[in-house]
């Protein structure tokens, strides 16, 4: 007995066991509502909820994917390691649209993807205020039944607020106060079914988020009736009517219709027009002029007749045609297409065409009349210009106004044009200007796997004046009918897949846009056929740029490079890097293709001080990255060899050295000789001149004269058109200052005329012709071994001094001062050699000091201030302080002499 009872306990407790097994853990669901915020121009805040069901088993991290529109899904963090709802993606491209999803991971598997969040970085993103929403727009209403509204409305305009979280909904009927329908809902849509028919209710909505509620919507009211019911989807629009084409120009035909009558189907989004000239054939003139009830055809022949119609369009397709209507241009005589349109309950806003003849006179302004009876008309407005537009307010609600409009000329006026009519009523208010989008373009479909099609396709070409925010899917099998596949996508993004399709049987699919007016006509249809051969499409992006470059110099001609891998790889490996280099101001030219997949390169044999810029690309199957930040850097002043050494007594130093140029220049026998001799120099490195630039400035030998004034150039160059015309011509990439060696005028100060020049009628004319002038350091260093400080201190003035604002002020400043006295100075030194020596000998201090400049980074405010200051200080220091010391010590010596 104790034996059976101990066989079925023990039968028992493994059945137990047993039994708790099934209940094993599994994978978690997907994440929730999940949110991207662009909180910088190169950031991105993402936040989501824990799964509903853990699948028994903790959650320990989450898989973060994300793609920049259009490309496809990479993976951001495979396992954050942490059930942290959050993540900071930073390094961001600006202007691009991301697309994230989210997978939560615990100790049995990973979670499907959630569903999607986007956000778009730009200039302007920033972190969410602390503000509530803005208010949601287009709320519609519709009377489904006689006991049924229905209501929709679209999220609110982003503000930077926090995410809205809910809606509440108000209602009031007849004259009665608002009553809350709904307190807080997450949807864009709600039916009323507390209605009674025959009565009229009024809603409206606020937006929700964790800050407090929004201002109210727009109202929208709406009645049931026995009559109500829903629209009938499945249906095209009925035709325009009352189309009416008139000539305001020997080139120009206006046409203007009317909406089509009401139907019960989807409402109209735009129209179709066609045109003929003469017996001609029928020609699309718009494809889709917006929901726009006039246009106006230009650049016609004045002895042809046109014929137009006109098609209504909305989401199912298009109309019959309209009625046709034929005009010929030709001269209007009187303002034409004058159109009253009610605004509010007490305005009309009018407009018109001006006449296209006005017989050589010119429009001074047009008189509106008011019409009072059959042929008695009162003023009531003369405008002075040439608008064709205007406003009659603080008219009666309820009463129909008629009005007229003439044009007034310098002399006389033209006839009365038509009569326009309008009523104010209580519902009067201004036409929307926003439209629904137009159709989006290009769909594809294209079968990526045996059960699964992939859809792409182009945003619309007009959005209807506000974001597209999502997109409808319709789809048939075979040749069934069309059905809604996703009723909106939420989402900007141009992409979707259909899985779990059935092999071997064809799917076909078009696609609307939607915006907050609503919802576009098709695309054109795509269709796909998965098969067991079917392919995915190669994926992938190119990758993001390198980056923190460097450049440091490894000799004092050779710069060596050094980077960081991008942070995006485009999801293929990197092959290779892309080196591109330029000197000073010019343009990038490529060092290397391809350098490898190392992240350092060496860049050798360069110019003795010499200004070298850099940047890198990474390179991938898919293509080359954007650039990565671009570093400067300049190389150490390296003396070359004294060439003259070679062969004594070559050059003659008291022969011209120009002498020697013309001859390596003329004669091949010469120039073989020396190439033979000198073959790492070149002639003006050993006769001693200057290096010419590859310009075309070396094609004119002896020009510039060396011997002759620089400024002698200059002034001939301002005062004859021909010798500028031979200038522009001969050296159209240079300034007459660059290639005569002169200094080029200061920047002159907006408003401020600069010296020699005087303020007439507002602007600064020269006084008098005044050959000569200049700057005297330049004039002082011309020709001499100080030329190439000078150019270096340019250099610095240009590079350094000019990207701070302490920089620029100090030389606004010292210009206005500086070229107050030095164009006599540097007259002086033309005229008087010594003179030129001593100034050149008393400023040589002064420029080697200046060249302490050099070591200020560009656009370092801190540097520019502390070395300026360490220069002036010196030379304080130098021209003052030291000969006040020597001329005190002088003083006192003499005095003990006495």
């Amino acid at each position: 007995m104790n034996l059976a009872i101990f066989a079925l306990l023990a039968f028992g407790l493994l059945s137990l066991g047993l039994s708790t097994s099934v209940y094993a853990a599994s994978e978690p669901d997907p994440p929730k509502n999940l949110l991207a915020d662009d909180i910088s121009p190169t950031a991105i805040d993402l936040y989501w909820s824990a799964p509903n069901d853990d699948g028994d088993s903790p959650i320990t991290g989450y898989k973060i994917e994300f793609k920049i529109v259009p490309d496809g899904y990479n993976v951001l963090v495979a396992n954050t390691g942490s059930n942290s709802t959050f993540y900071f993606h930073t390094g961001l491209q600006t202007d691009k649209t991301y697309v994230y999803r989210i997978s939560a991971i615990n100790a049995i598997g990973t979670s499907e993807p959630s569903s999607e969040a986007v956000a778009t970085t730009s200039a302007s993103s920033s972190p969410p205020q602390h503000i509530p929403p803005n208010p949601p727009t287009d709320l519609t209403a519709n009377d489904m039944s006689p006991t049924q509204i229905d209501l929709t409305w679209k999220k609110p305009s982003a503000n930077n607020g926090p995410q809205v979280t809910g809606y509440k909904l108000e209602k009031k009927s007849n004259s009665t106060s608002y009553s809350v329908l709904v307190n807080n809902t997450a949807s864009t849509s709600y039916s009323d079914t507390g209605v009674v028919t025959g009565t009229t209710y009024t809603y409206r909505v606020f937006a929700i988020n964790s800050v407090g509620i929004s201002n109210s919507s727009a109202t929208v009211s709406a009645s049931t009736s026995e009559a109500s019911a829903p629209p009938v989807e499945e249906l095209a629009p009925n035709s325009p009517s009352g189309l009416s084409a008139l000539p305001v120009s020997p080139s120009e035909i206006t046409l203007s219709w009317n909406k089509p009558a009401a139907n019960n189907g989807p409402p109209v989004t735009g129209y179709k027009i066609e045109v003929k000239s003469g017996t001609g054939s029928y020609n699309v003139l718009v494809e889709d002029n917006g929901p726009n009830r006039f246009f106006k055809h230009t650049g016609l022949n004045t002895d042809t007749k046109y014929t137009y119609r006109v098609y209504a369009i909305n989401s199912v397709g298009l109309s019959n045609a309209s009625p046709e209507s034929t005009a010929q241009p030709k001269h209007t005589f009187v303002p034409t297409q004058l159109i009253a349109t009610d605004v509010s309950p007490t305005q009309i806003d009018l407009e018109w065409q001006a006449p296209s003849q006005t017989y050589g006179q010119s429009i001074v302004g047009y008189t509106i009349q008011e019409k009072i009876t059959t042929g008695v008309y009162q003023t009531i407005e003369q405008t002075s210009d040439k608008n064709t537009r205007y406003s009659v307010t603080d008219l009666e609600t309820d009463k129909t106004y008629t009005f007229v409009v003439f044009a007034r000329y310098s002399l006389g006026s033209s006839d009365l044009s038509a009569e326009a009519s309008a009523t104010p009523t209580s519902a009067s208010k201004p036409p929307v200007t926003d439209t629904v989008p137009s159709p989006p373009r290009n769909l594809k479909a294209a079968a990526s796997s045996p059960i699964q099609i992939d859809l792409t396709w182009d945003a619309p070409i007009n959005n209807g004046g506000t974001d597209v925010t999502g997109y409808r899917i319709d789809a048939k099998v075979g040749a069934g009918s069309y059905f809604t596949l996703l009723q909106n996508t939420e989402s900007s993004v141009r992409a979707f897949s259909h899985p779990e399709r059935e092999p071997g049987t064809s799917y076909t699919y078009k696609v609307y846009a939607i915006n907050s007016v609503g919802t576009s006509a098709a695309s054109n249809s795509a269709t796909a056929t998965p098969s067991s051969s079917s392919l995915p499409k190669i994926s992938g992006t190119t990758p993001s740029p390198p980056t923190a470059l460097e450049a440091v110099l490894s000799s004092p001609n050779q710069v060596t490079l050094t980077w960081k891998v991008p942070t995006i790889d485009g999801g293929t490996e990197i092959t290779g890097y892309k080196i591109e280099s330029k000197t000073g101001s010019g343009a990038f030219v490529t060092l290397s293709q391809n350098a490898g997949t190392k992240t350092t390169y060496t860049h050798s044999d360069l110019k003795s001080s010499t200004t070298y810029s850099y940047r890198v690309s990474a390179v991938n199957v898919i293509g080359t990255s954007n650039p990565s930040n671009l570093v400067t850097i300049t190389t150490e002043f390296i003396p070359n060899p004294d060439p003259t050494k070679r062969i004594p007594g070559f050059p003659d130093p008291t022969k011209d050295p120009q002498y020697y140029v013309e001859r390596y220049q003329n004669e091949p026998e010469y120039k073989a000789w020396f190439d033979e001799n000198f073959p790492d120099f070149t002639i003006y490195e050993v006769v001693g001149l200057p290096e010419p630039s590859t310009d075309p400035l070396t094609v004119i030998p002896g020009f510039p004269d060396p011997e002759v004034d620089p400024q002698y150039y200059v002034d001939r160059y301002n005062e004859e058109e021909s010798y500028k015309a031979w200038f522009d011509k001969n050296f159209p990439n240079h300034t007459i200052y660059d290639v005569v060696g002169a200094e080029p005028p200061p920047e002159p100060e907006f408003g401020v005329c600069g010296p020699q020049t005087t303020l007439i009628n507002g602007t600064c004319e020269k006084i008098s012709a005044n050959p000569g002038g200049g700057c005297l350091i330049a004039t002082a260093a011309y020709g001499t071994e100080m030329a190439q400080q000078v150019q270096l201190l340019r250099e610095v003035r240009d590079n350094t001094l000019l990207s701070t604002e302490s920089g620029t002020s100090f030389i606004t400043g010292f210009n206005g001062i500086y070229y107050s006295f030095s164009p006599t100075i540097a007259d002086w030194e033309r005229e008087n050699p010594a003179f030129r020596e001593a100034v050149k000998a008393f400023i040589t201090p002064m420029v080697s000091t200046l060249s302490i400049m050099t070591l200020a980074d560009q656009g370092s405010e801190e540097q520019v201030l502390l070395l300026g200051i360490s220069v002036i200080a010196l030379n304080l220091g130098m021209y003052i302080a030291a000969p006040a010391v020597v001329a005190i010590k002088v003083r006192k010596h003499l005095k003990l002499g006495e």
